[in-house]
């Protein structure tokens, strides 16, 4: 007869749910849903763990596959998780028009500046993400489970605004030379959490060689000197009619 096998106190087991972009995935969980990022493993990241509460949940580089998990969460007020997760662009919790639509003004994100800018200039980034997701959806991230695109949320994530931009707009230089950066340059960061970001090189100058920065990183739209202040990962010019 063999020996007993040693006990083990197991107090937490953790969910794993694979996505095809990891970094994306982490932006959605972290941006719309209400979590907070954990840990990365990997740049970019091939693991992450994400926590609301107490608990944690895996994020896994993988092929997707809902139907093979179950995850449930008790929460004490739903209402008000609906209204955060309503507020941040969860496409199952707020549809807006098409074309030319968009969540209140108070309730923006960073992708909701750069589409803001470019409508003022009389330029639809809502219509031109969509159309082109439309007719190269695998060229852009899966990372939210979608099979066809969404017209209410696709061009509020930074990942896919890095596509279009990636293949209809000017890929230009990331230096570390602030006068490579000029007004009306679109930038994408690697915030120290993990998410991506994004924002407007502005006309006005933070120093002789920088301009300030129009982004919102959850205070609303604001003029910052931030151009080096996170990890640069794009840097980008659009202009349709160059």
């Amino acid at each position: 007869m063999s020996d007993p096998p040693p006990t083990v106190e197991c107090k937490r087991q953790h969910a794993v749910l694979r996505a095809t972009d990891v970094s994306a995935a982490i932006d959605f969980y972290i941006t719309v849903l209400g979590f907070r990022l954990g840990f990365t493993w990997g740049e970019p990241p091939g693991i992450a763990g994400v926590n609301l509460g107490d608990e944690q949940m895996f994020l896994e580089l993988g092929t997707a596959a809902p139907e093979g998990c179950g995850v449930y969460f008790v929460v004490g007020n739903a209402d008000a998780l609906f209204e955060f997760q309503r507020a941040n662009g969860a496409a199952y919790y707020r549809r807006i028009r098409y074309p030319g639509g968009d969540v209140p003004l108070e309730r923006g994100v960073c992708t909701d500046v750069i589409v803001r800018a470019y409508r003022h200039a009389g330029i639809d980034l809502q219509v031109l993400v969509h159309q082109d997701m439309a007719n190269a959806f695998d060229a852009y991230p899966r990372a939210w489970g979608l099979a066809h695109p969404d017209s209410s949320i696709d061009h509020r994530r930074v990942p896919n605004l890095a596509t279009f931009l990636r293949r209809h707009g000017t890929v230009l230089p990331m230096t570390s030379r602030a006068s490579d950066y000029r007004p009306g340059d679109i930038v994408t960061w690697r915030l120290p959490s993990g998410l991506p970001h994004i924002g407007l090189v502005s006309e006005r100058p933070a120093t002789a060689s920088r301009y300030l920065v129009l982004h919102n990183i959850g205070a609303g739209a604001r003029l910052e000197d931030i151009l080096f202040a996170y990890r640069v990962t794009g840097h980008y010019r659009y202009d349709p009619a160059a």
